[in-house]
């Protein structure tokens, strides 16, 4: 009899094969299964399926042609689905009690239909839809691609799912959205959202499940309803176009991405017609468009429209292109925002349509750009003037050292942009100006409001943001930046100086604040930031721990942390503060979770910060100091500004009493038979001063504006025995 060695049994495949399955027992097979009731019936039914049997979480089922329904009425699970019908139309009804697990990708085709009308569509798969998908009620958790249909009642649940719309979506019945934990819905580009609603209601209630949630549109939203739509504390981004056509629109809570798309109001006469109502600030961006609804509507001079209501106003529309036939002044208040007609076209005078700001903010050393928009009758000419010497002094492109330029943009026949831009701002510019307007019906008939320009000699918040990039959904109102607001589901924002500020050397202050949101503990942070990433004034990193930091590369912050550590942290290049491992603790003594303001203060110089801490309330201090080196940011300049983060902790995160002054190093070299006296850029408003006794109080200050070369102001001095200079800030 031979012998045979288990080991030489392994080097056969069949027979290696057979003891494995000894080992492990049954294989475990996919299956194919094909519907084969072309009535119709219930998806848990064994005969309805080939072969016998019913699919099951690792198979796939084929739905073919023809005209039928298929029930889901209990817990179902499958594979793969792919309903693949060429001809009739295949209808998946999850009704009340049923639930359909995917697990892997899936697919309909134009034929198929999806109704969730009661049950739940989950799973770890997606499923893309050539056809439409109709809600009536029940929960999806599924990543779901759909070309239009109808969604209607009121308990539409989505609870983590990502719903995509690439078709008509009619959105009716006072149908309301519940979203939260992760879920996002975008509307494509192309695609479009119709919602007819009869009565006030809720048509998205954002944040009803824990965790993050995005309504986000770039195609078109339209709405018609008799009463109010309120969409609830929802994160909405429009980069395409929101027409309310009719009713209102109620913005409440949450936060509001205007800037990239259109909003469109329907007019049908003086009392119907579509309007906004903001909870809180709108921050207005974009285009601003109207149409008239009803023909059988006569609109006539003085008629108006408020549009809008607010708590408070940021921002202003990029464009304005309401109906050519009329002149248009748009109206905006402190807490509404009006449309009117000044007359109806015909040739006569033009109108301001978005007047000048009564504050406009300009940092000495960098461009003050003051614009109106006007609509009439072209040629359209115009006049800017100055206080100097009272209001009747004119300016033209050349004047003030060749640094004032004045232009003309136009955006069509009728309408235009008018600028002054005044290069090199200097403290002496500031003041009143203002634009006379004529297209020759009567000289200079149309005047614009005075506008006051501050020119400041550091980055200020400038009362709501002026001169800032805010990102994210962080605001500046009266001078208090919010860089968390204390609401569920995450959060990373930033915001930035608009112009890069010399970061050699600096002192920097202000005030940090945190206060309670949803959750009683506090979290994440903030840092001071200063960059020059490509993302310019537009960068921002990840939330959580990573405080709105991590990702902003070529940069250094000092991050003050709430959650991992209660106290502060020197980063670099974008690294992640919550694993860096470096934080130090300033509580008990400066705790940031105690709700307390603490005074902040940040030198830097020589390669070493020295950082202070006080809480304004109990007055107890944090000092302490360490070497960093140069600071590891390419170039002489970065854009200064914060950054702020939560995650599933949260908090309202407030920065104010800020201050930035750099503290620049000046230079001398010979020119020929001159010295060439040269300092950075990016410093505000220092002035150079000269002494021959440093002894003495006596310094000369020698005036501006100072020529910029590059990145360095330069002036010629002719060289006198013991004579010294200094740059001072007044």
């Amino acid at each position: 009899m031979k012998i045979v060695r288990l080991q030489n049994l392994f080097k056969i495949p069949l027979l290696r094969a057979l003891l494995s399955l000894l080992v492990t027992g049954q294989i475990a097979y996919s299956t194919t299964y094909t519907w084969n009731n072309p009535l119709g019936g219930n998806w848990n039914l064994p005969g309805n399926w080939s072969p016998g049997g019913k699919p099951g979480s690792g198979d796939t089922a084929i739905v073919p042609s023809g005209t039928f329904t298929v029930t889901v009425s209990d817990a179902e699970a499958v594979g793969t689905l792919t309903m693949s019908g060429t001809s009739g139309t295949q209808t998946l009804n999850i009704t009340s009690g049923g639930t359909l697990s995917i697990s892997s990708a899936s697919t309909g085709s134009a034929n198929a239909v999806v109704e969730v009308s009661g049950g739940t569509l989950n799973g770890t798969g997606s499923l893309a839809l050539a056809g439409p998908l109709d809600w009536t009620s029940g929960t999806i958790n599924l990543g779901v691609l759909f070309n239009g249909g109808g969604f209607s009642s009121s308990g539409l649940f989505l609870d983590g799912g990502r719903l995509t719309n690439n078709g008509v979506l009619n959105w009716s019945n006072n149908a309301v959205l519940y979203d939260g934990n992760g879920s996002v819905f975008t509307n494509l580009s192309g695609a479009s959202i119709i919602v007819s609603n009869t009565s006030t209601a809720y048509w998205v209630y954002g944040g009803y499940y824990s965790g993050s949630h995005v309504f986000g549109n770039g195609g078109t939203i339209t709405l018609d309803a008799t009463g109010t739509l309120i969409m609830n504390n929802e994160n909405f981004v429009n980069a395409g176009t929101l027409n309310v056509n009719s009713g209102t629109l109620s913005l409440s809570q949450g936060t509001n991405y205007l800037a990239n798309g259109t909003l469109n109001f329907g007019i049908s006469n003086l009392v119907n017609f579509g309007s906004m109502a903001f909870s809180g600030p709108a921050d207005l961006g974009g285009a601003l468009t109207a149409t008239f609804n009803d023909p059988t509507f006569a609109p006539a001079a003085n008629d108006t429209w408020q549009v809008m209501t607010y708590g408070s106003l940021a921002g202003a529309f990029s464009k304005i292109n309401l109906p050519s036939i009329a002149v248009w002044q748009t109206i905006p208040g402190s807490t509404s925002y009006t449309i009117k007609i000044v007359q109806l076209a015909s040739g006569s005078q033009p109108v301001i349509v978005q007047d000048l700001s009564p504050t406009n903010y300009a940092l000495v050393g960098e461009p003050a750009v003051l614009s109106v928009q006007v609509e009439g009758s072209p040629p359209l000419t115009n006049q800017w003037y100055s206080e100097t010497g009272g209001i009747t002094n004119a300016l033209n492109s050349g004047d003030r050292g060749g640094r004032v330029t004045v232009a003309t943009t136009s955006l069509n026949p009728s309408n235009a942009v008018l600028s002054l831009t005044i290069a090199n701002a200097q403290t002496s510019d500031a003041g009143l100006y203002q634009v006379f307007v004529t297209n020759g019906f009567a000289p200079y008939s149309t005047a614009s409001r005075v506008g006051q320009l501050v020119v400041e000699l550091e980055p200020l918040f400038n009362v709501n943001g002026s001169l800032w990039t805010l990102n994210g959904g962080a605001t500046i109102q009266n001078n208090v930046l919010t860089l968390t607001d204390g609401q569920p589901g995450g959060e990373a924002r930033s915001a930035f100086f608009n112009f890069p500020m010399y970061c050699q050397a600096f002192r920097v202050s202000f005030t940090y604040q945190s206060s309670q949101g949803t959750t009683a503990t506090r979290a994440d942070g903030i840092t001071f930031c200063l960059q020059n990433t490509a993302a310019g004034t537009g960068a921002v990193g990840t939330g959580g721990g990573s405080l709105g930091y991590t990702g902003i590369t070529n940069s250094l912050a000092i991050a003050i942390d709430q959650f991992n550590a209660q106290g502060y942290e020197y980063v670099t290049n974008g690294q992640d503060p919550a694993t860096l491992g470096q934080y130090v603790e300033t509580a008990p003594a400066v705790d940031p979770t105690n709700g307390h303001p603490i005074n902040v203060s940040i030198d830097y110089q020589t390669n070493v910060i020295s950082l202070s801490l006080t809480d304004a309330v109990t007055l107890a201090t944090f000092v302490t100091n360490f070497a960093v080196g140069p600071a590891p940011i390419t170039g002489g300049a970065a854009f200064v500004g914060f950054t702020g983060g939560s995650g599933d902790l949260d908090s309202v995160q407030t920065i104010s009493n800020f201050s930035f002054v750099p503290i620049p190093t000046l230079s001398a070299a010979r020119s020929g038979a001159n010295v060439l006296v040269s300092w950075p850029t990016g410093i505000g408003g220092y002035q150079l001063q000269n002494s021959t006794n440093l002894e003495t109080a006596n310094w000369l200050t020698l005036p501006g504006p100072y020529s910029a070369v590059g990145q360095q102001y330069q002036l010629p001095i002719t060289p006198t025995r013991n004579t010294f200079y200094r740059l001072m800030l007044p």
